[in-house]
């Protein structure tokens, strides 16, 4: 293939793997979302905040859709809007503005974050999360302080 017709199969083969991770996840849909994965594929939610526990790498499919899961299991999605904001090569970026509720404690959060994702051989491998990092840990914090017994006010 040509240069530009090879360039071009890879942006529409990135766009269309984003695109079913959009709409797979938007409605959490654990096992087509994770089907999207490599097998040794990469995912990281980047965040500089020890209080947020829910941070760090996990390395392989099979981790991924866990984390996935372990995801649901504590937050109900409210709200999930995803704009795929851009498609260069292998590489997407979608921007998400989110509401979700911490099923343990009825709290509620919204707030936004990035994702990059990249597609090599038709699946991702590669996905990093970016949100908004002291909102996220002063929710955290919020919630570890239900948690001990003390009032924040909050009803």
């Amino acid at each position: 293939m040509p240069p530009c017709q090879d360039r071009d199969f890879h942006v529409a083969e990135t766009r269309t793997v984003v695109e079913r991770f959009v709409s797979f996840w938007s409605v959490q849909d654990v096992a087509q979302t994770a089907a999207l994965f490599a097998e040794d594929a990469y995912s990281e939610v980047h965040f500089d905040h020890p209080e947020v526990g829910m941070a760090g790498p996990i390395q392989g499919r099979e981790k991924i859709s866990e984390g996935l899961y372990r995801n649901l299991a504590e937050w109900h999605y409210i709200t999930f809007d995803a704009d795929i904001v851009s498609i260069e090569d292998d590489t997407g970026r979608v921007q998400i503005n989110f509401e979700y509720e911490h099923i343990k404690s009825h709290l509620r959060i919204s707030s936004t974050m990035r994702m990059v994702i990249v597609v090599a051989d038709g699946l991702i491998s590669r996905l990093d999360c970016y949100h908004d990092g002291e909102r996220i840990a002063a929710f955290m914090r919020l919630l570890r302080a239900r948690a001990n017994g003390v009032n924040d006010g909050a009803a």
